[in-house]
């Protein structure tokens, strides 16, 4: 990654010393061009730490659901259906907020234990190896249920 922002910083500087010239040209913009890049590059490769566990709430109730959603105009359109995991999750002082999460982001285990519970874990990026980074966090979540929550259903229906 340093490599990318050395060749940007160089780059930068051999700009500099084309537009001090009375002969500037156009080619001065190629390395203005490969010079940016060379630091949207350098900012976008970032490394993260290891996933680390933030916070556990308990959980009293928990459904997946299917949003679905589209847009239509005159002859087209379009219809996008994603996947939520929509639970009650108890705060610290007792109350219960609904709150959902994508799909994607959770993987659901099934425990021999009495109460669900789900816990959120973070990748935080290492900002002290970027000089700057447009990255942001990456989440995950994990959900413990009891065993026998989770309802198999085989339908093989082809009407």
């Amino acid at each position: 990654m340093i490599w990318l922002w050395i060749l940007g910083i160089g780059l930068l500087l051999l700009i500099i010393g084309a537009f001090s010239n009375v002969d500037f040209c156009l080619f001065a913009f190629i390395p203005i061009i490969i010079g940016f890049i060379g630091l949207v590059i350098g900012s976008l490769c970032v490394p993260y730490t290891d996933y680390t566990k933030v916070a556990e709430n308990d959980i009293t109730s928990i459904q997946g659901s299917i949003n679905a959603n589209g847009n239509f105009g005159l002859f087209f359109g379009s219809v996008n259906s994603e996947m939520y995991y929509y639970f009650y999750k108890t705060n610290d002082d007792g109350g219960n907020v609904v709150d959902k999460i994508h799909s994607s982001y959770a993987t659901i285990y099934e425990k021999d234990i009495e109460n669900a519970y789900i816990e959120t874990w973070e990748s935080i990026p290492e900002w002290d190896k970027a000089l700057v980074s447009i990255a942001t966090e990456k989440i995950q979540y994990k959900i413990y249920v009891p065993l026998g929550t989770i309802m198999q259903e085989y339908n093989l229906d082809t009407q």
